[in-house]
């Protein structure tokens, strides 16, 4: 049997504060046909690399770029990977519709 309790101060709800990143990666357009953007704030990538859902690597670029041309890809999911100058790797996926 469970009872109500009254009376008490603190909230416990089992969720905890997330910290913020310091770094924010943005794809647009998603879903996208030929050009993805891509806006990087508070990181370095040494390199981007997108992969189809089978894991096979379809495009690698350098890093400090904006846009990527994806117009020979099929449509499809796919995962564009960021990785950094100390190997750490952010991952984002993209849908391409043409």
């Amino acid at each position: 049997m469970m009872r109500a309790v009254f009376g008490s101060k603190d909230l416990i709800s089992g969720i905890t504060d997330r910290p913020q990143s310091m770094f924010d990666i943005n794809l647009y357009p998603n879903p996208l046909s030929d050009l993805l953007n891509i806006k990087t704030t508070g990181i370095d990538i040494d390199h981007i690399s997108i992969y189809d859902i089978y894991g096979r690597l379809m495009i690698q670029a350098a890093g400090g770029i904006d846009n990527i041309d994806v117009s020979a890809l099929l449509p499809g999911i796919y995962q564009v990977v960021f990785y950094t100058d100390n190997v750490k790797s952010i991952a984002r996926k993209i849908v391409i519709s043409h």
